[in-house]
């Protein structure tokens, strides 16, 4: 929830002090089949990793073994050299590591003067990045030295990582600035214009929640969970077991940001009666 919040705490400060910013969205090519093994051990060594507990990790990835479905039959098995398989449980946390050595990078170009974060406050700290998994995205004054400086960050840790932004995929936004900047700069970098509001880990960066439209997407998530074949399919405690679930689970994210308006309030009430009735609308279904 904090990459969200921060983000659009960010827009509505600039907005109101007039201030130029970027964020850029950028998009990790098959992380997890990336990942360069020998580069992963030398940063567990930095962070003071034993070294037996290394070997074991080390272990756990060189036994990996792999074949192809041709076909419909699998071919004989080969070893793999790169990557972190898909399913362990282990494979999470070895990435977070990879993707730590990433931030102290952007931390070290912000501290040299490489790149230029936004800072809201004199005494405040320098946002640069946000962080969650492969889920990254960078936050800086409008400038050209500065995109093209986090490019090239970017590509040298690619080169010692194994893990490629694929610029193709990747987005800039723009606040402060005009939309022909932002696409003068997008086809520079080779990327993607990107437009507010746009969806972070789920959520809406830029957008005013005020307004009864951008909820959409949680109402129509809403009506899916609790669709009405479910509800004839189901026992009142199998609905009730249901309607649980959905409204832990669903709008408790969204509610935990923003004030919903009472329209939408409404809709989400009216969805979860219906469902509970059994589709009836008036006309009650008992059973």
């Amino acid at each position: 929830m904090d990459g969200p919040l921060v983000l659009n705490e960010i827009l509505s400060w600039a907005k109101k002090n007039k201030r130029k910013g970027m964020y850029f969205k950028v998009d990790i090519n098959k992380a997890y089949d990336s990942v360069n093994w020998a580069f992963l051990d030398s940063i567990m060594a930095q962070m003071k990793f034993p070294s037996k507990w290394r070997g074991w990790v080390m272990a756990t990835l060189q036994s990996a073994r792999a074949s192809v479905l041709v076909n419909g039959s699998p071919t004989r098995e080969f070893d793999c050299s790169r990557g972190l398989r898909q399913g362990d449980p282990l494979s999470p946390f070895l990435f977070v590591i990879v993707m730590e050595a990433l931030s102290g990078i952007m931390k070290k170009a912000v501290s040299v003067g490489l790149f230029n974060g936004i800072k809201i406050s004199n005494e405040g700290t320098s946002l640069s990045h946000l962080m969650y998994a492969d889920d990254v995205i960078f936050i800086g004054d409008w400038s050209l030295s500065n995109i093209f400086n986090l490019r090239r960050v970017l590509r040298c840790y690619y080169l010692v990582s194994g893990l490629r932004v694929n610029l193709e995929k990747c987005s800039i936004f723009g606040f402060g600035v005009e939309d022909l900047e932002i696409q003068e700069m997008a086809n520079l970098l080779r990327c993607k214009k990107g437009k507010l509001p746009f969806k972070h880990l789920g959520m809406l960066v830029g957008a005013n929640m005020n307004l009864e439209k951008n909820w959409k997407s949680v109402i129509d998530i809403f009506k899916n969970r609790l669709s009405l074949w479910k509800a004839k399919t189901l026992s009142y405690g199998g609905r009730i077991t249901l309607i649980k679930s959905v409204l832990n689970a669903l709008p408790t994210y969204f509610f935990s940001l923003f004030k919903a308006p009472i329209k939408v309030l409404d809709a989400l009430d009216k969805i979860r009666r219906v469902f509970f009735l059994g589709g009836g609308g008036r006309k009650k279904r008992l059973k």
